[in-house]
């Protein structure tokens, strides 16, 4: 498996504990699988508290705001593909989903090959993803309240049209002061293990 996004976290505290680790002479895979799984479910934690590694509540979304439940997780495959791996010498987590680095840094998502992007504007909408891939011809309507694309034969929108969509950040990768302490907690346990009794 290999990661489409990754971030890469340097903290020092977390990095003279694992050197001095490492100056014990033992296996380092013991505390590099300690601190994946940590990094991990810390990350999954995320998405059920929808708050930063740095304490900060993450941008509630549209259809949160609209219709309850959690942000970034309308079908859990952004959370759902978060996995950690360990080696000798590295420690790491992420997840797999091409779309996961606008979640986490923010940014503008503008059309690349069309004049508009289209919003489903509701689930026959969502799951047809684009209006190309629906089975009725839409007619384009303008309104005081923006450009819409309507079904003519049951009289319903199915899609917004914009310009550009601003995504806000929500980061979910990264340690907090709590991770770290306790990377540092499991870092400590590992040298007082391979330390022999005096």
């Amino acid at each position: 498996m290999s990661f489409d996004f990754w971030t890469r976290i340097d903290d020092q505290a977390v990095k003279a504990g694992l050197q001095r680790l490492a100056e014990l002479g033992q296996d380092m895979r013991p505390v590099m699988r300690d601190l994946s799984r940590l990094g991990e479910a810390s990350t999954r934690m995320r998405f059920r508290t929808q708050i930063d590694p740095d304490g900060r509540p993450w941008a509630v979304s549209n259809r949160v705001a609209a219709k309850g439940g959690r942000t970034l997780t309308l079908d859990g495959h952004l959370g759902d593909s978060l996995s950690s791996r360990y080696g000798a010498r590295y420690a790491e987590w992420g997840v797999n989903r091409v779309y996961a680095a606008i979640h986490q840094f923010g940014g503008v998502i503008r059309p690349r090959n069309a004049r508009y992007l289209a919003i489903p504007l509701n689930e026959k909408a969502r799951i047809a993803g684009s209006p190309r891939n629906l089975d009725v011809e839409l007619v384009f309507v303008e309104t005081d309240n923006g450009k819409f694309l309507l079904d003519p034969l049951s009289e319903t929108f199915m899609y917004v049209l914009v310009s550009q969509v601003t995504i806000p950040a929500r980061a979910y990768l990264g340690i907090s002061a709590d991770d770290r302490d306790d990377m540092l907690d499991a870092i400590q346990h590992r040298i007082e293990g391979a330390t022999p009794n005096a």
